[in-house]
């Protein structure tokens, strides 16, 4: 899946495992695909499959049937039989270390000093690997997840989940999860503003605030 995300993110796609529904449209309702891309009004549909039967595939079917009418949506279906361990195509992420309350609080004031030299760009990005650092303690009682690298998406999943961000903070997350995305991929036209700064240190402190309930 790294490697076919990589693939779509060179292309300037968003790149999401088992995307949230509200992102599957409404023409798919009851559908979740294994993954989604999308970019400027296009999207792929990602089904993975083991190998190939011979035999017809009832969803596959049924989703195609759906596509019809729907030129800017396609459907994906990736084997996984092609993608072979020796050839490096499956790759292993590295376990991250939780950041310690110092490191966090470091890195907060790095940020701030970015945001007051004016560098927006540097201090959104940063503001990013915080929230990405804060997010993991939040979960890593609750998920393995929090000792592996998480995707901008997977953390938009998790801060929603937890109900850390909710109602018009999650639209304005996402926003800023698509200009992250553009401007850590080399898309300079979207530099970040202080506005962008500010509405991120606005979650990050969301974040800090939360507490799990105990169990």
């Amino acid at each position: 899946m790294e490697v076919l995300g990589a693939k779509y993110r060179e292309r300037g796609f968003q790149f999401m495992v088992e995307p949230p529904t509200e992102f599957v449209p409404d023409f798919l309702q009851g559908y979740r695909p294994d993954a989604l891309a999308l970019k400027d009004g296009e999207g792929v549909l990602i089904e993975l499959k083991r190998q190939r039967t011979g035999r017809p595939d009832q969803r596959i079917a049924e989703v195609s049937r759906r596509l019809n009418g729907h030129p800017n949506w396609t459907l994906e279906v990736v084997f996984t039989e092609n993608f072979v361990r020796e050839r490096g195509w499956t790759l292993r992420p590295a376990e991250i270390r939780s950041a310690s309350d110092a490191e966090l609080m470091e890195v907060q004031e790095e940020i701030d000093r970015l945001e007051q030299a004016g560098n927006l760009s540097a201090a959104f990005l940063l503001g990013w690997s915080l929230l990405e650092a804060a997010t993991r303690r939040k979960i890593e009682d609750a998920a393995s997840a929090a000792r592996e690298p998480m995707t901008s998406w997977q953390i938009v999943e998790w801060l929603t989940s937890l109900g850390i961000v909710e109602g018009d903070l999650v639209v304005s997350l996402r926003d800023l999860l698509r200009k992250r995305n553009a401007l850590a991929h080399g898309d300079f036209s979207s530099r970040a503003d202080l506005d962008d700064v500010q509405a991120l240190k606005q979650i990050l402190g969301r974040v800090a605030e939360f507490r799990p309930s105990p169990s």
